[in-house]
């Protein structure tokens, strides 16, 4: 999750930042044009969530969305990332999951990423909680920079998180 939920029986533990920018199409970008940075997104067509929390925000890297069109609400960051592939329009994804897909580009590159902070969360009588709670590794930190700034160049490396079974 993006932002730390408040429920007491939920147990939260913090993994890193993970970075995001704006991704679409090079099809869109050559149909529609690039937004202009401060600009807004109004005229354009956006890929966003169905809810969230404001703890979350601000989205698509501060610019208002105002007169912007909703093309796609979902809260699936993978189906997000296909819509926008499939050049319906502009969506944040995590870079680390934008940059690995070749059907996208960020739109301002030289932009960076906009950091959130990254949260596991598992209920409190789950048997995987106190694991969760006492955990001494942060495992975002092991592909610290790729998460928080994404794979520019993308080539073949992917970020795979991996959770230990009970008993392991």
């Amino acid at each position: 999750r993006v932002a730390r939920p408040a429920t007491p029986e939920l147990v939260c533990r913090k993994l890193g930042e993970v970075g995001s920018s704006l991704y679409a199409s090079h099809r869109y970008l050559a149909k529609h044009g690039v937004p202009e940075r401060g600009q807004g997104l109004g005229g354009f067509d956006v890929i966003t969530y169905t809810g969230a929390p404001a703890a979350a925000r601000p989205f698509f890297m501060g610019e208002s969305l105002e007169g912007a069109r909703v093309a796609v609400r979902c809260d699936n960051p993978f189906i997000q990332m296909r819509a926008a592939a499939d050049h319906l329009g502009i969506a944040e994804l995590a870079c680390c999951l934008g940059d690995c897909e070749t059907d996208v580009v960020r739109i301002w590159p030289d932009e960076p990423p906009a950091l959130r902070t990254a949260w596991l969360v598992v209920h409190q009588d789950l048997p995987a909680a106190r694991a969760v709670e006492h955990a001494d590794v942060d495992p975002l930190d092991v592909h610290g920079l790729e998460v928080r700034l994404g794979v520019v160049s993308a080539g073949s490396r992917h970020l795979v998180v991996r959770m230990p079974r009970d008993g392991a």
